[in-house]
């Protein structure tokens, strides 16, 4: 029982209450495609607020979760599928919060191509 709980963390073990929990890629696939609507993040002359540029942010990396996922799969056509999506709905430049965040989604995009 015990074992189950151990997560290795360098030479030794710590224990957890609970183990994480494994990524449903059907679930996510289906709200961030399906689900979620993405109104006004494309829209270049409509102002986006803080909270709105976080969300999309954070949505940002739930679709690069998802194209890495399908990448390693072998299912290179929907991994680029996934990044077109996200690039039209929610454009990077509209938002990433700062410039090194810009970078860092540039860098894992340059990734997926390759």
């Amino acid at each position: 029982m015990v074992k189950k709980n151990a997560r290795p963390e360098g030479l030794v073990y710590q224990i957890v209450p609970q183990l994480p929990a494994d990524l449903n890629v059907e679930i996510l696939q289906r709200n961030l495609i399906e689900n979620y609507s993405y109104h006004g993040y494309a829209e270049s002359n409509r102002p986006l607020g803080f909270t709105s540029i976080r969300i999309g942010e954070t949505l940002w990396n739930s679709f690069i979760q998802l194209a890495i996922y399908q990448k390693q799969i072998g299912d290179i056509e929907s991994s680029q599928a996934t990044i077109a999506f996200v690039k039209e709905k929610l454009p990077l430049e509209r938002v990433a919060s700062s410039e090194k965040s810009m970078e860092r989604f540039k860098s894992i995009l340059k990734m997926l191509a390759e």
